[in-house]
């Protein structure tokens, strides 16, 4: 019996050093996947870091910065704008406290020409940072409602909210 659950211990400590291994090499995909991604953007080759962002997306899945990251570069291609929509709605559903995706996202909606759903989501911004100011500027900007009700509606889609 001695053997036997020495045995046994060994193979677990054997296994567990595997996975262990296994999620460090596959950090270590991701960071490289990540550092191939960053060259690319510096290079403004946004099809080309596009490809590295998915493979650390596909292998971290709830990461909001590979998800923002991503949505940026495909917001630089006409035929991926609707991706990139997806992409900075997961970000922000992972991570609602970065600014930057908020504003990243309404100006791709804003070039899409959906001022509607950029009001939405520069409202969602100012919902928990009332003084920001290029949220402020931009929503002043777009057509549409008063300023009153700009600052009263809510958003109720956008995100599958309920008002």
């Amino acid at each position: 019996d001695f053997c036997l659950s020495r045995g046994l211990g060994d193979v677990y400590k054997r296994q567990g050093f595997s996975m262990h291994r296994e999620k460090t090499n596959l950090e270590e995909s991701i960071q490289e996947w990540l550092k191939r991604a960053t060259e690319c953007l510096r290079a403004k080759n946004y099809l080309g870091s596009v490809v590295w962002l998915r493979k650390c997306i596909q292998l971290s899945p709830d990461n909001a910065l590979y998800h923002a990251t991503l949505a940026r570069s495909l917001a630089t291609i006409p035929q991926y704008h609707e991706e990139a929509v997806e992409h900075f709605q997961i970000a922000i559903k992972l991570d609602r406290w970065r600014e930057p995706v908020y504003i990243q996202f309404a100006e791709l909606l804003e070039e899409m020409h959906r001022p509607e759903r950029a009001r939405e989501v520069y409202l969602l911004l100012l919902e928990f940072n009332p003084l920001h100011a290029k949220a402020r500027e931009r929503l002043a900007a777009l057509p549409g409602p008063s300023r009153a009700e700009k600052h009263s509606s809510r958003v109720p889609h956008l995100f599958g909210r309920k008002s």
